[in-house]
């Protein structure tokens, strides 16, 4: 009869490869519908219908065909023979380093859309910060900022250039600190390789690929908290490690202080070693009665100190001060997005499949099965888990303003402790339970869903990949988030170098969205007069008055939308239209004070051309005035 381990063997066995077929379905189907909420998973809807069947082929043969147990075998037997000094391993690891360095700087990043980055040079730009700025409460990342700013005067290149080398420096690093931890653990050869698929695979890694915002340093210093606090529980020494890490990290950015509730279990595990009364107060029951209680007190300060509950007007003021999603947000459906609405629920899970390795993915689904195989009470577990737990609730409850699809950034930062709960987890249940074969088949899925994951680093490279993405996203926001889609969507229709296309596109994409409208619809409104403008540029005047009228009809206070109609009555010749239109605009925008002077500049060019037309001039004279006013815009 089989033993117990036998038994555990084969059933994990069976549960990797169903694990393997989810993930298969899940990128496969979701490559049919690059505008759905798939948007965590939806990579390969962006690649050509060949290359599509290339990466899923890959993925399966990674997976399940023999060739992996011979790949694998041959790997780690390879590795087991291996035995290097420790200043070879620490030169190898030296080199491997540099080289991630040049391929996350040679692979950057095409666009800098994602995140905030615009907002954040321009800070930069209008701001010199200095050491006292470091110890300011108020500013949420100054040591970032102050490190990059400082880089980009003392090496004398542009401060995008500089965020760009920092993270792709970031990215080297994180290779480095990470390779050498997991050379430096307990284990087989097969889990070291199992680990090294699990932290190159995650999503967050963006953050090294030439990333324009401030996470790319806090993100490099959570991994390596995280790191000291697994040695902490092998009895190194490195409590203080972890609390210069802490408040370094805080400085970095305030996200770091959500790893605050594991460092205080740290801490008092720590002084159990030297004081029995500490014992009590990291027991389980203990334990969850704390968290229940840092809840309760969260909810509390959700409701009566932040306001967040509900918003009143739900514009980008309102929405950054009260930092976290509503439970009744003003919008009608189905731009009724809040903290329990379908739609938020959906994009924090595309998020958590986006950043988080698959590999972490397939333990968690491990776990969920084999629960009972865990030892939930070991310390490591718990101090990750701590971590896991307070950064997926500030995940599911913190505002995004910009729509999640852009603030992966922002959130991604709980990939790094999900990373090291798997890490642990697996330990326990792979560790000295598998057979070569069950470890190279548990490999080669880990694999295949790297080899899927992995391809949004392709497509962050590709501007026409990119375009696409930024496109779909923009679609599923405009039905779910809603503020800031039409952004999303103008930059991904702005990458399509055809003019005529780039119009049949958003012609298209605004049928799409109509029936989900609302009335007036700001969204909306932007994506009229982004069309207005290509069609405008093309001297198709007729039609792109249509679209900006209808872009009037969804934002009545649009001034650009506006004056824009002016000139187009302007080039269609229809001045007293036109003199019409801008006074009225001009006796609502610049009385009493005169805050629009482009407005009176307008008004005074269509005076102009009704003069001329009254006093008789040609229509080849009006016509060279027209066309210089069109080049010039005066």
């Amino acid at each position: 009869m089989e033993s117990v381990n036998e038994q555990f063997s084969h059933q994990l066995h069976r549960s990797v490869l169903i694990f393997l077929g989810v993930v298969i379905a899940l990128y496969g189907i979701s490559s049919f519908f690059p505008n759905s909420f798939l948007w965590g998973v939806n990579h390969l809807a962006f690649l050509s219908p060949v290359h599509r069947l290339i990466m899923l082929t890959a993925a399966i043969t990674l997976g399940v065909l023999p060739i992996s147990r011979r790949y694998l075998g041959a790997l780690d037997r390879w590795l087991s023979s291996r035995s290097l000094t420790r200043m070879e391993v620490y030169i190898v690891l030296f080199v491997i380093g540099v080289i991630g360095t040049f391929i996350c700087y040679r692979f950057r990043i095409i666009t800098d859309l994602y995140g905030d980055s615009r907002t954040l040079l321009s800070l930069l730009s209008g701001k010199v910060y200095a050491i006292p700025d470091l110890f300011n409460p108020k500013d949420t990342e100054p040591l970032t900022r102050y490190i990059h700013q400082m880089a980009a005067n003392v090496f004398h290149i542009d401060q995008k250039v500089a965020y760009e080398i920092i993270s792709a420096i970031g990215g080297g690093l994180f290779l480095l600190f990470y390779l050498l931890f997991v050379l430096r653990l307990e284990g087989s050869v097969s889990w070291k390789i199992l680990l090294v698929i699990l932290g190159l695979s995650g999503g967050a890694n963006q953050l090294f690929f030439g990333h324009v915002e401030d996470y790319t340093l806090v993100y490099v210093c959570s991994i390596l908290f995280l790191i000291a606090g697994w040695q902490l529980f092998e009895g190194n020494a490195t409590l203080g490690t972890m609390i210069v890490l802490f408040v370094v990290g805080v400085r970095l950015h305030v996200q770091m202080v959500l790893l605050a509730p594991a460092l205080l279990y740290a801490v008092l595990h720590h002084r159990r070693r030297l004081s029995p009364k500490f014992e009590r107060w990291i027991e389980p029951k203990r334990l969850f009665a704390g968290v229940a209680l840092s809840v309760v007190c969260a909810t509390l300060a959700y409701f009566f100190y932040f306001h967040a509950d509900r918003y009143l007007v739900n514009d980008q003021a309102e929405r950054f001060q009260k930092v976290f999603l509503p439970l009744v947000n003003p919008l009608p459906p189905p731009h009724y997005y809040t903290l329990f609405s379908i739609g938020h629920l959906s994009d924090v899970a595309q998020e958590f499949l986006l950043t988080v390795s698959p590999v972490a993915i397939m333990v968690l689904w491990l776990v969920i099965k084999f629960y009972r195989r865990v030892d939930w009470r070991q310390p490591r577990i718990m101090f990750f888990g701590l971590a896991v737990f307070y950064f997926q609730l500030f995940n599911l409850t913190v505002n995004p303003l910009l729509t999640m699809e852009r603030d992966w950034d922002m959130l991604s930062l709980a990939a790094a402790p999900a990373m090291f709960l798997a890490i642990a987890l697996s330990h326990q249940l792979f560790e000295k339970k598998l057979s070569s074969a069950e470890w190279a088949t548990t490999t080669g899925v880990a694999l295949a869903g790297a080899v899927l994951s992995c391809t949004i680093f392709y497509l962050n490279t590709t501007e026409q990949c990119v375009g696409s993405r930024f496109l779909g996203i923009g679609k599923w926001a405009f039905r779910s988030y809603y503020q800031g889609s039409s952004y999303l969507i103008n930059v991904g229709e702005g990458m399509i170098s055809d003019k005529d296309e780039q119009i049949a596109r958003g012609d298209k994409t605004i049928r799409e969205l109509l029936p989900d409208a609302s009335m007036p619809d700001f969204e909306l409104a932007n994506l009229y007069h982004k069309m207005g403008n290509l069609l405008y540029a093309r001297k198709q005047f007729i039609r792109a008055s249509y679209y900006y009228g209808k872009g009037l009809d969804n934002d009545q206070s649009s001034a650009t939308a506006t004056k824009a109609i002016v000139r187009i009555a302007l080039q269609l010749r229809q001045f007293d239209d036109a003199s019409r239109i801008i006074s009225y605009y001009n006796e609502s925008a610049n009385q009493p004070t005169v805050i629009d002077f482009d407005g009176l500049a307008l008004a005074q060019r269509c005076n102009y051309f009704r003069y001329l037309q009254s006093i008789g001039t040609d229509s080849a004279s009006i016509q060279k005035e027209l066309d210089h006013f069109y080049e010039t815009g005066q």
